[in-house]
C-alpha cells in the first residue's frame, strides 16, 4: 500500500523547475534568444532586457522572465499573461497578440512550442553540443557494453 501520494504533474513541474531557475540565473539578452526565432510581429515597447528565467507556467514567473503562452487542449496560455506580467515577465511569447496588453512587449510567433525550444537552446548554452552520446544496438550483449562502457569512462575521465 502507498504511503505517499504520487507526484501530480504540477508538483514534479514546480520541483524540476525550481531547480532549473536556481541554475541558471545568468542574464542574457532578448535580442541573442531571437536570432533564430521566427517572429511574425511585435507589439509594445521596443527593448532588449534581460533575461534571467524562461517560464511555461505563469505561477513558475520570477522578474526579467519571459513568459511563453502556450496554447493547450484544455487551457489557453494567453488566459495567465495578466498573472504572468503580475510575477515579473518583462515579454511574452505567443501565437496571438493581445491588444489590451500594449504596454508589454508581446512577440508573437507561428508556433510557441518551437519557439521555446530555439530559445531554450541558447538560454542554457547550447547543451547539445557538450553531450556525449552513444547509442548501443543489437540482439545480445548491450546490457554488458553499457556497464562494461560505463566503467571505462567513469575511469577515464
Amino acid at each position: 500500500m502507498l504511503t505517499n501520494p504520487l507526484l501530480t504533474y504540477s508538483t514534479f513541474a514546480k520541483a524540476l523547475t525550481f531547480h532549473l531557475i536556481k541554475f541558471m540565473e545568468k542574464p542574457i539578452n532578448l535580442n541573442t534568444l531571437l536570432e533564430n526565432v521566427t517572429i511574425k510581429k511585435f507589439v509594445g515597447p521596443k527593448q532588449d532586457p534581460l533575461v534571467k528565467h524562461l517560464a511555461l507556467h505563469s505561477s513558475f514567473v520570477q522578474p526579467h522572465s519571459i513568459f511563453f503562452s502556450v496554447p493547450g487542449e484544455h487551457f489557453d496560455g494567453n488566459s495567465f499573461i495578466e498573472t504572468a506580467i503580475s510575477r515579473g515577465a518583462e515579454v511574452v511569447i505567443t501565437e496571438k497578440i493581445l491588444p489590451r496588453l500594449e504596454n508589454i512587449l508581446q512577440i508573437q510567433v507561428p508556433n510557441v512550442r518551437e519557439a521555446i525550444s530555439q530559445i531554450a537552446h541558447i538560454f542554457y548554452d547550447t547543451p547539445d553540443k557538450k553531450l556525449r552520446l552513444v547509442g548501443i544496438t543489437g540482439t545480445s550483449g548491450k546490457t554488458t557494453t553499457s556497464w562494461l562502457l560505463r566503467h571505462i569512462y567513469k575511469e577515464a575521465f
